[in-house]
């Protein structure tokens, strides 16, 4: 798996593909292993510079900076997230605070399934991001504050979310 990017001079396109990826596979062991390397978030922090956070279960959730024209990354990888723990990052930046929301245990196995959202919040878009309790959520023990777990079968595998501003603010 790899993360790519399309461009267009409109919304509509038409979109030409970058030739080569933003993060290319990355090998995660001997032989045919790789990473997971998908589920992409993009923020802005208010200078402007760009951040890319990808990665999941297989192999850990990571952010990269991105290059000005956002079509490659620069610099190292920065681990956020537990290896085997944490999918779907989606990154919120508020009150002057970095909040990673990412989705934790099986998806995909009915009532039974488990998969909830955690957070941990940070002073810098590179982490580290911090529970409550101030776990941090990319080492080996479980970290994150739960806010949206399973609830008697009010909420069913909340997890893969986005996070977004109301109108009411």
């Amino acid at each position: 798996s790899a993360i790519g990017v399309a461009t267009s001079t409109t919304p509509t396109g038409p979109w030409q593909a970058s030739p080569t990826p933003v993060v290319a596979p990355r090998r995660s062991g001997p032989g045919c292993s790789f990473a997971w390397t998908y589920d992409p978030d993009v923020v802005r922090d208010d200078n402007g510079s760009r951040y890319l956070y990808y990665g999941s279960y297989g192999g850990g959730m990571f952010v990269q900076r991105l290059s000005a024209d956002g079509l490659r990354v620069s610099g190292g990888a920065t681990l956020v997230g537990a290896r085997e723990r944490y999918e779907g990052a989606e990154v919120v930046h508020h009150d002057g605070m970095w909040y990673l929301f990412a989705s934790s245990t099986d998806c995909c196995a009915g009532p039974l399934t488990g998969y909830s959202i955690f957070v941990g919040g940070a002073n810098s878009p590179e982490g580290p991001f911090l529970d409550r309790l101030g776990s941090d959520m990319e080492a080996a023990r479980a970290g994150g504050t739960p806010r949206v777990p399973q609830e008697g079968g009010r909420w069913l595998g909340a997890g893969h979310n986005p996070v977004f501003a109301a109108a009411a603010g």
